[in-house]
């Protein structure tokens, strides 16, 4: 879905698409004990990640449903972002659109467990001008209450964003994604890797696919950028890493 945006003399944004509101909660999932088609995901009852698409799925990519608000401050900020930008035509800008932003799940170190992903209320907004992606920005949380949202620059970070278009074209192009059902997030785990997690919503293995590498990657592990991923495989390297880091820190005597 794309939404387009236009700008008057007064700077403001309209909307002649948004996304439909999403109000619904995520039920909550215990990653030490949940099912292994979830079992990635670490979501609290109050959250507002994005629920399941619709039954029957189409096949391929899909996208979660945007909690208006989100749009709504995304098409407000996006004439100040745009004029700070050179080289972008503003009669023909569109946001497109916006992906649910998961990390590691940190409050789960203490019971050893070092690769379930957590929605983190960010949502990563592309901007488009003339066919190209031209920039990008997250918009979140503000406080923990989530009643104000704030922009953040570049998001994910360390991405470029018309990398992150180009390889959703491939991937809604390959066989393996064609036949299953897929629903597109975003990982950004710090110093590890950035990737586009290719969440199945019918049960089926989810997919990760890495769009660079971090300060701790290693040629040891499988997460390379390009390389289409199982979830075992992804996860697994992950938390090999994030055990070591951890590790390392509390030799340290670090938290």
């Amino acid at each position: 879905m794309t939404m387009t945006a236009s700008t008057d003399k007064s700077g403001q944004a309209s909307s002649s698409a948004a996304a439909e509101s999403s109000g619904r909660s995520a039920a909550s999932t215990s990653a030490a004990s949940s099912s292994k088609s979830d079992r990635f995901v670490y979501v609290n009852d109050t959250s507002d990640a994005p629920p399941p698409s619709p039954s029957p799925m189409a096949k391929g990519l899909s996208f979660a449903p945007v909690p208006q608000k989100y749009d709504d401050f995304a098409l407000a900020y996006l004439p100040k972002a745009i004029s700070l930008q050179r080289n972008i035509n503003p009669d023909d800008v569109k946001l497109e659109q916006a992906l649910p932003l998961y990390d590691l799940d940190h409050t789960l170190f203490s019971q050893g467990i070092f690769n379930s992903l957590i929605f983190i209320h960010d949502y990563c907004y592309v901007v488009d001008s003339d066919g190209k992606a031209v920039y990008g920005f997250g918009v979140g949380w503000a406080d923990s209450t989530g009643d104000n949202l704030r922009m953040f620059g570049a998001s994910p970070t360390g991405t470029d964003y018309t990398q992150l278009t180009t390889s959703l074209q491939h991937l809604a192009g390959l066989p393996q994604v064609q036949t299953g059902s897929y629903q597109v997030r975003l990982v950004m785990i710090s110093g590890i890797c950035n990737a586009i997690w290719l969440k199945s919503p019918t049960g089926s293995a989810d997919l990760f696919y890495a769009l660079d590498q971090g300060l701790y990657m290693t040629k040891l592990t499988k997460i390379a950028p390009g390389t289409l991923l199982s979830g075992d495989d992804f996860l697994s390297s992950v938390g090999t890493i994030q055990q070591g880091l951890y590790a390392a820190r509390q030799a340290r005597g670090g938290g």
